[in-house]
């Protein structure tokens, strides 16, 4: 009665009759019988009348003008307090609750008002916990149980303790909605540890008896114990014991590793009840999950995974890098382009995770997994270290690599000679690249090696020509070659040497040393120099113009007239010596009939030729017998010559004299090479031969069956320097002769 009654309903009130409710909880709760008080604190003088209503519909009390009036039943059972509005309600019951408010109309100001609810309530009693089924024993794992608790009194709130602490979540724990009720799913023997049903209202809290079952002790509570505590053992170094425990009656003990039984390891020692498990020393495989297993008649049940932390490594580190393998001047090596951005990582198998350091040249540079150099310099060339620490083991473990930083050779590799007197100045270069570039430099047998650019002197060769330099230049990164035939100009003309135009028309004559080069410029620069007989030599000017560099010449006349037909000679010179091309240019509507004759002629020696050069290459073992005017020569880098050759792509053209007549000089801009002479040595004149498409195996001696470096690998001579067109029959163009015999040469 007492807690009731201190629960005080409080009104403050200023002179100036300003109230204030001061509430310590939202309302009231009693019993039946009891007295309950509204009081309000202060002198409330100063008021013209006070008002005390239950449910704003029902008046109390009404106090004003000195005099006090109680309405109904409150008569008998309600005091108002006029000094501080307090009001005291006797005797109360379940029809007194509800809300009860006063108003006070001061003197001057406005009503004040001030509210309050009031509950009455029954007290709990009578607690009691039944039990379905009802059973003596229950057995755990098998059986389940409902625990169903009942009670007296107004709006009980229902709730359960076990084991004197508030009933634990469990998923084989279930309520109802109201809590009266809790269901017990496949009982556990810490089920039996007593189940008490507790009840309470506003007003009152009542327990009932501890309801206890009894429950048979299968397996249960399998705990494994580490000894000793550590945060993580040393791999090789470090022992620990496992203990397993179990609740229950008379447990067996079996051990379980990574999912499999517990296999024999001399590592492993059991007690005689295998309730324990020694190790010794520990391994990294054992942080894979150790399980106990204890079981009984009744049921088994297996520990928590008990996974050990294990400290190892690191074993050894492992680098890798961003960048391409060097070259075999550099074995070993990783090559990285200057202002590129290079990455270079450190691995180590370990745990925990292990401390990385980088050095440079001995010099800390880095504390990163990986070390990025962002733009590459020349100075970052050196060795990397890599060093793995593992803070626990104590164990370290190192790894090496090599950068070079390089820049590229400036432009390609270049073959060069120049004539000086009676020698040649030959050069191989691949500079400005760092590292130097190395350069090998072959003139025919003698091979020179060095850095950046070679030089090399050598008398001119004479009568042993060609000859071939050939330069190799071998960076980190890159290899380059170049070649140069040293050599008289070799002239190509296009057009053919005979020239037919109708008058006035522009003619254009040209010459080339590059024409049928398969690769770029292999031949040394020549001079050109245009001449005819009349006019002796020919410079740019209103009639002729001429356009000329290292390797081609072009000469055009311009508006042909009949004192321009006749021969013109290119003669081509270099460092080396000189070759003359001519051209027969006439109109085309004046044949010469010495013209017709020679071409006729040419025509059937071109054909006879021909015939020639087909049973040649069917019958090269019998041609002696058969081809008894013509010989099949091949000429080294020597001058020596050779036999052996079955296809002709490009041949030289002897042409033998008649005792009355001499070959036409070719190095003689006046001589016209249809013009028969008196004596001299057979002329030399080169010819495109077109042969079948075949394959030819590589011949080294031959300086002008080089491989394309693309084919290097395929040992086939997939053409000769000339580029040639392949078809089925052989025929040989631009050949001029009058009144011989050819003699074939394979060059």
């Amino acid at each position: 009665m007492a807690m009731l009654t201190s629960l005080l309903f409080l009104l403050f009130a200023s002179s100036e009759l300003t109230l204030t409710l001061i509430l310590a909880e939202d309302s009231i709760d009693s019993i039946p019988g009891t007295s309950v008080y509204f009081l309000m604190k202060k002198n409330t003088s100063g008021f013209l009348s006070m008002t005390w209503k239950v449910n704003a519909s029902t008046t109390i009390v009404l106090a004003t003008g000195g005099l006090t009036t109680y309405f109904g039943a409150y008569k008998e059972r309600a005091e108002l307090f006029i000094n501080n509005a307090t009001l005291r309600l006797d005797h109360v019951t379940h029809g007194d609750s509800g809300l009860y408010a006063l108003d006070i109309i001061p003197i001057s100001g406005q009503m004040q008002q001030a509210a309050i609810r009031l509950r009455i309530y029954t007290p709990i009693s009578a607690v009691r916990v039944s039990i379905s089924p009802e059973k003596d024993i229950f057995i755990q794992d098998v059986d389940s149980v409902t625990l169903k608790c009942a009670a007296v009194g107004t709006e009980p709130n229902y709730s359960w303790i076990v084991a004197g602490q508030p009933l634990p979540e469990n998923p084989r724990y279930k309520l109802s909605a109201d809590n009266a009720s809790l269901s017990i799913h496949s009982v556990h023997t810490n089920d039996s540890k007593g189940f008490i049903c507790s009840v309470r209202n506003p007003v009152s809290s009542v327990q009932s008896m501890p309801v206890i079952l009894k429950i048979l002790a299968s397996v249960s509570n399998v705990i494994v114990a580490i000894s000793p505590v550590s945060d993580g053992l040393v791999e090789d170094e470090d022992n620990v014991s496992l203990k397993c425990d179990a609740q229950g009656t008379a447990p067996a003990y079996s051990w379980s590793h990574s999912g499999k039984p517990l296999l024999e390891n001399p590592r492993f020692t059991l007690s005689a009840d295998h309730s324990a498990l020694v190790i010794k020393p520990v391994k990294r495989s054992d942080s894979n999950e150790f399980i106990c297993k204890a079981t009984n008649a009744l049921n088994s049940q297996h520990s928590e995974p008990v996974k050990l932390r294990i400290y190892y490594g690191p074993d050894s580190a492992q680098t890798n890098v961003t960048a391409g393998k060097c070259g075999s001047t550099y074995t070993g090596g990783f090559c990285v382009k200057n202002g590129s951005e290079v990455s270079l990582m450190c691995q180590a198998q370990s745990f925990p995770e292990c401390n990385y350091t980088w050095s440079f040249n001995g010099i800390t540079v880095s504390s990163e997994t990986v070390h990025v150099i962002r733009n590459a310099e020349f100075n970052n060339t050196g060795n990397y270290r890599c060093l793995a620490e593992n803070i626990y083991t104590k164990k370290m473990g190192d790894s090496e690599i090599s950068i070079l930083v390089y820049r590229p050779p400036v432009g390609e590799i270049a073959c060069d000679a120049e004539g000086r007197e009676d020698q040649l100045s030959l050069s191989c270069s691949w500079a400005d690249g760092i590292p130097p570039t190395a350069i090998e430099m072959k003139v025919g047998s003698t091979t020179q090696t060095g850095l950046n650019k070679l030089n090399y002197t050598i008398a001119k060769p004479g009568n042993k020509l060609p000859i071939v330099l050939q330069c190799k230049g071998q960076h980190v990164m890159s290899t380059e070659t170049c070649r140069k035939i040293l050599d008289e100009p070799q002239l190509f003309a296009p057009t053919g040497s005979q020239i037919t135009v109708v008058p006035n028309e522009n003619v254009s004559l040209k010459v080339s040393q590059t024409e049928r080069a398969k690769f770029s410029n292999p031949f040394l620069p020549a001079t050109f120099t245009w001449s005819k007989a009349e006019l002796s030599t020919i410079q740019s000017g209103t009639k002729f113009i001429v356009n000329s560099n290292d390797t081609f010449s072009e000469l055009v006349i311009k508006s042909l007239e009949k004192a321009d037909e006749g021969t013109y000679t290119c003669l081509a010179k270099n460092m080396i010596g000189q070759k003359a091309f001519q051209f027969e240019v006439n109109f085309a509507n004046e044949l010469n009939v010495g013209l017709i004759v020679g071409a006729t002629f040419g025509t059937l020696a071109g054909v006879v030729i021909i015939s020639l050069v087909i049973t040649f290459c069917i019958r090269r073992n019998k041609k002696r017998d058969v081809l008894p005017d013509v010989s099949r020569e091949v000429k080294t880098s020597d001058g020596s010559k050779s036999e052996g050759a079955t296809d002709v792509e490009y041949a030289q053209i002897t042409i033998l004299k008649k005792p009355e007549h001499k070959a036409a000089d070719a190095t003689d801009p006046k001589a016209k090479v249809n013009k028969p002479t008196k004596t001299g040595a057979p002329e030399v004149i080169y010819a495109q031969v077109k042969t079948s498409k075949q394959e030819h195996k590589a011949d080294s001696t031959d300086l002008y069956a080089q491989v394309d470096k693309n084919n290097a690998s395929k040992n086939t001579v997939p053409s000769k320097f000339y580029e040639q067109e392949q078809t089925v029959n052989e025929e040989i163009n631009n050949i001029f002769f009058e009144g011989a015999q050819p003699r074939l040469e394979i060059v």
